[in-house]
């Protein structure tokens, strides 16, 4: 059965089309889940290195995590902008297809922005700087329910996930300064 069979018959057919282009964006995100393991390794290694080597060692090794989180990020990006015609194994229908391509694209291109995310939080969280952590989410959070009244009413199912990008990339700011 397929994503858009699966809802119920009193759901308008557009609202159905979304839900499913939604759903089909949504599965590619689950792929961000490498970096959440990288967010892990430098939230250890980062307070140990300054621990027994130094500042300015500790940050060092937070620009090489840095850019293997862009690396990582990158390649998922792209993994991700490869399978998207694979978008026809979750649902038939070439409109729930169609609305689920860009979606899916701004998915892949936020991963680049997650990849460093993940690292950027995972040092913060290591370093236990929760109050800078904690005012840069809801900064961004903000930003993303402004970018969502704005863009939602737009561009539709596309402007979420554009929303989502201005998430993260505050999220990304957040963790750079």
């Amino acid at each position: 059965q397929s994503l858009y069979e699966s809802y119920s018959d009193d759901i308008p057919l557009i609202l159905k089309r979304i839900y499913a282009a939604r759903g089909v964006s949504e599965s590619q995100l689950s792929m961000a889940l490498p970096g959440l393991g990288l967010a892990t390794v430098a939230a250890a290694l980062v307070p140990m290195e300054i621990e027994t080597k130094g500042k300015r060692a500790a940050k060092n090794l937070s620009n090489r995590l840095m850019a293997w989180g862009c690396i990582l990020g990158s390649v998922l990006g792209l993994v991700q902008i490869a399978v998207i015609p694979a978008v026809k194994a979750f649902s038939p229908l070439p409109e729930v297809q169609e609305a689920a391509k860009i979606p899916s694209i701004i998915a892949s291109i936020l991963q680049i922005i997650n990849g460093m995310v993940f690292i950027g939080e995972g040092i913060m969280a290591g370093t236990q700087s929760f109050l800078t952590l904690s005012v840069s989410t809801v900064i961004a959070k903000v930003g993303m329910l402004h970018a969502l009244k704005i863009w939602t009413a737009k561009y539709g199912l596309p402007g979420v996930w554009m929303s989502f990008g201005v998430f993260n990339g505050l999220r990304l700011l957040g963790v750079l300064f």
